[in-house]
């Protein structure tokens, strides 16, 4: 009990492993490690091991790694994500996606300015920029092949799915939530004007929590006339979000990681946070640790430490 104690002290104190010292604030976090990669947009974890976006490939690492291993690809990376098996990695521009299996390989070309994508089922839904929501069939993940499209009016630049609905965060033009029981023919429920930029979206039961830049979080139930049910101001600028149990993950930009309790969805409320040194764009979880993309600080592996003194 009384290690536990001083380990809540020291996270509060931001006197965490892992290469940045006391002198970031914290509460309720800890690093317990760093790894210095280059510029690291986007993380994805499958449970077992971390995956990191980077200008040389993607770099996977578990947690009790020594050194990192590098998945070279011929274009900067993104984005990436994790699926049944295989590592999606969104390249940079308009030069569609890699996916990889072990020593397999496949691809995804796309004229599409991809930025993100989910899963469910046998089905992939990439957030396509300019070009919407593409719906893609993973019948061979390795290549996934075009299903379907829904032209957005914004810029699509992340989504979720859950059930038969897939949100997408729209940038200037908010959040759109759409039916996809039919995969082939996405429908629109609802949508919702943010007024800040929306660049990351979560569905959690009946919500939609939307990271919305320099609004921050945003909690919406689309079965209301009036969409928006809660809404918290982070310090920084909100770029992703993850949600898990009462607790809601924002990847906050200038902000760094900040946790946030949304079992009161009206009323939420931080619980904890992590001011990094770098510019918090994504998120992964496998918890207690959060997988946390720093920017030009590389990958983060964070232990949120409310899992262990809070019930």
């Amino acid at each position: 009990m009384f290690v536990d104690f001083i380990l809540v002290i020291i996270s509060q104190l931001g006197l965490g492993a892992g290469g940045f010292g006391g002198g970031t604030d914290s509460l309720y976090v800890r690093i317990e490690k760093a790894w210095p990669f280059s510029f690291t947009p986007s993380v994805a974890t499958d449970g077992k091991k971390a995956y990191a976006a980077t200008k040389e490939g993607v770099y996977a690492v578990s947690r009790d790694a020594a050194e990192a291993t590098l998945i070279p690809t011929p274009f900067p990376v993104k984005t990436v994500r994790c699926y049944g098996g295989v590592i999606y990695a969104i390249l940079e521009g308009r030069q569609g996606l890699m996916a990889f299996r072990g020593e397999e390989r496949g691809t995804y070309p796309s004229d599409a300015n991809c930025m993100d994508m989910a899963f469910s089922g046998s089905y992939g839904f990439i957030a396509g920029g300019e070009e919407g929501l593409i719906v893609v069939s993973l019948a061979d993940p390795l290549f996934p092949q075009d299903v379907a499209y829904f032209d957005t009016p914004g810029y699509a630049q992340s989504v979720d799915v859950s059930g038969s609905y897939a949100a997408v965060a729209d940038g200037e033009t908010g959040v759109f939530l759409l039916d996809v029981s039919n995969p082939g023919a996405p429908k629109i429920v609802g949508r919702y004007d943010t007024k800040g930029l929306a660049s990351g979206v979560a569905i959690g039961g009946k919500y939609v929590f939307v990271a919305d830049g320099k609004e921050g979080l945003l909690i919406l139930d689309f079965s209301r006339t009036e969409p928006l049910v809660g809404q918290y101001k982070t310090t920084g600028f909100s770029k992703a979000v993850r949600v898990s149990g009462k607790y809601a993950y924002v990847a906050d930009g200038g902000g760094g990681l900040r946790i946030i309790d949304v079992s009161d969805p009206a009323n939420p409320i931080e619980r904890a946070y992590y001011n990094t040194a770098g510019f918090s764009s994504d998120i992964s979880l496998a918890l207690p640790l959060v997988y946390v993309a720093d920017g030009q600080y590389g990958l983060l592996i964070m232990e949120n430490m409310l899992l262990k003194h809070f019930k």
